[in-house]
């Protein structure tokens, strides 16, 4: 969705953050000034990227959410 108004249509009816930079300018101002929705660079200088498990990672992670549910 390249195009900036089509992506703006889908931000403005669920509400949600976009990295379409030409979606910006028809985005609703209650949504783009929403920190929690476009985070300004010092808030994401705080994030982090979240990574893929491995399956090792996986597996002990599937070990652990059974020995719960069991519980």
């Amino acid at each position: 969705m390249p195009d900036g108004r089509n992506s703006a249509d889908i931000n403005n009816l669920i509400g949600c953050g976009n990295p379409n930079r030409n979606a910006q300018q028809y985005i609703r101002p209650k949504i783009s000034q929403n920190p929690a929705v476009f985070p300004n660079h010092p808030q994401q200088a705080w994030m982090e990227m979240l990574h893929d498990l491995n399956r090792n990672q996986r597996r002990i992670l599937s070990r652990i959410w059974t020995q719960i549910k069991l519980k």
